[in-house]
């Protein structure tokens, strides 16, 4: 059996004299109207540019800290290129032609921030990478070297693609998370964010769905302790549209944490898995059973975790103490200490 401390995903910290904003964006119906009125081939320049001129005034742009640092993260279900081809053809009958791809957004979008003097840092982190234990940012760097990622195409065109990354991929990229809340998705980028950007000022999350911002808002305001202690996170239910991306969330609420950063998130993120498979409430319908059941196997999810986390530091702090000198309990043979390198500073 793989010892726990084997499980910790290795997450470099990103230091910096200036306190990081980290905003996590929903793509369909939220960043995608973004990408359409910036990027997309069928939109006429004039509105491109009256736009990319605009973008100061942005919704998006006005929760960025324009003195300090940013951190864009994809809050969408697209955490892999299989997903975004998915939701691309899914949406082709919606809206009428190919939406694009939240990779090829991301990267152009960030782009832009820092052009308008907006300091902003792009994430490729995907929880397909977490669960994995892959490098992160695997997923995120491969699909960018794809160029179905920057091609607009017809929908005869995106099953072709489709279709094709469907009979090489693995088994997991098919696996899609049944967590249509997202709530797996918001734990993973949390305490992923909380242990890799320091010191962390707040964490903005934008999503247009209802069904998902009601479900966060009750589960996090029941279980705070879901969230680091003192971590501040501000949930945004926006729906801009093509004609207004300045126009104010519908609704918002914040949290700030009291609980533990999961040092174990992979493991965490498999459990959550586990517990959460057969429970069908994830905010669609918000019947009180379902979520009663949701809500016990949180209470068992935290617990176990807390339990887990506190052997793990305690059996970090017993390896410490033993060998403070570098010279072995048991033995007289002595111990070279591995040597920590030190964090990247920004």
């Amino acid at each position: 059996m793989r010892s726990l401390l084997n499980l910790c995903i290795f997450m470099p910290v990103l230091t910096s004299d200036q306190e990081f904003t980290v905003n996590l964006y929903d793509f369909d119906g939220c960043a995608g109207y973004y990408f359409d009125n910036l990027y997309h081939p069928s939109t006429p320049a004039f509105i491109q540019e009256q736009t990319y001129k605009q973008l100061n005034n942005t919704y998006f742009a006005q929760n960025c800290d324009k003195k300090g640092k940013n951190v864009t993260l994809d809050f969408s279900i697209r955490q892999n290129l299989l997903f975004d081809l998915f939701n691309r053809l899914n949406n082709f009958d919606v809206i009428g032609h190919d939406g694009g791809s939240v990779f090829n957004f991301l990267e152009l979008f960030t782009k832009d921030l820092n052009a308008q003097g907006i300091d902003t840092i792009l994430d490729y982190f995907s929880i397909f990478d977490l669960v994995a234990k892959n490098k992160i940012g695997n997923t995120f760097e491969n699909a960018l070297q794809q160029p179905i990622t920057t091609q607009d195409t017809t929908k005869e065109g995106l099953e072709t693609f489709y279709n094709e990354y469907e009979k090489y991929s693995s088994e997991f990229d098919k696996e899609a998370l049944t967590d249509t809340s997202k709530l797996i998705l918001t734990y993973a980028e949390i305490q992923y964010v909380c242990q890799t950007y320091q010191p962390l000022k707040k964490i903005n999350i934008f999503d247009d769905n209802p069904n998902v911002y009601n479900c966060l808002k009750t589960v996090f305001t029941d279980f705070p302790n879901l969230i680091p202690k003192d971590v501040s996170v501000t949930f945004h239910h926006y729906e801009p549209t093509h004609a207004d991306l300045n126009k104010p969330a519908s609704e918002t609420f914040s949290i700030v944490g009291t609980g533990m950063a999961d040092s174990l998130l992979s493991y965490s993120i498999l459990e959550l898995i586990k517990l959460t498979r057969d429970i069908e409430y994830f905010g669609w319908n918000g019947r009180p059973e379902q979520y009663s059941d949701l809500s016990s196997a949180l209470k068992y999810f935290i617990f176990s975790r807390d339990k887990k986390l506190i052997e793990k530091q305690q059996a970090a702090d017993g390896l410490q103490n033993n060998n403070i000198f570098g010279v072995s309990k048991n033995s007289s043979e002595t111990i070279t200490p591995v040597k920590t390198p030190p964090s990247p500073s920004l």
